[in-house]
């Protein structure tokens, strides 16, 4: 069961991406002058990335745990379960660093509209990290 919930609650994860990749983008090509849906649900669609990774956290590290024992598939579950523990971190640590609406203006007014934000650069690099890891466990069999 809890397999499957690790492997259920992955299937979120793109959509949410998405829907973070779009909002974050638009509200940092127009700042507080994005369309309301970017601003409303980019906060509220981290913290729901957050839930998936924070159960599918617990469920993969339990899974790889009570797996230890097994040689069968190892070098994939850990290389996975490190991969995605490496995205969590960088996750973390870019929801700690995101700039507010007001900082987000004020580069604007700077000329710098769009481009990479410490932000933004932080949760790009998870993305491709946690997409590296929930790719292989698809594409590496064992």
């Amino acid at each position: 069961m809890r397999a499957d919930i690790h492997k259920f609650t992955s299937y979120a994860t793109g959509p949410l991406l998405l829907a973070q990749y779009l909002s974050g983008e638009s509200i940092l090509h127009k700042g507080s002058e994005a369309p309301s849906w970017a601003q409303d649900i980019h906060r509220p669609v981290s913290m729901m990335l957050g839930g998936v990774f924070l159960v599918n956290t617990v469920t993969g590290v339990w899974n790889l745990a009570e797996s230890k024992g097994d040689p069968a598939g190892k070098t994939r579950r850990t290389v996975h379960g490190a991969l995605m523990l490496l995205a969590d971190a960088g996750f973390a640590y870019s929801a700690a660093i995101a700039p507010s609406i007001e900082d987000i203006d004020q580069r604007i007014a700077e000329g710098q509209r769009g481009g990479w934000t410490d932000h933004k650069k932080f949760a790009m690099a998870s993305i491709g990290v946690a997409t590296v890891g929930y790719l292989m466990m698809y594409l590496w069999k064992d």
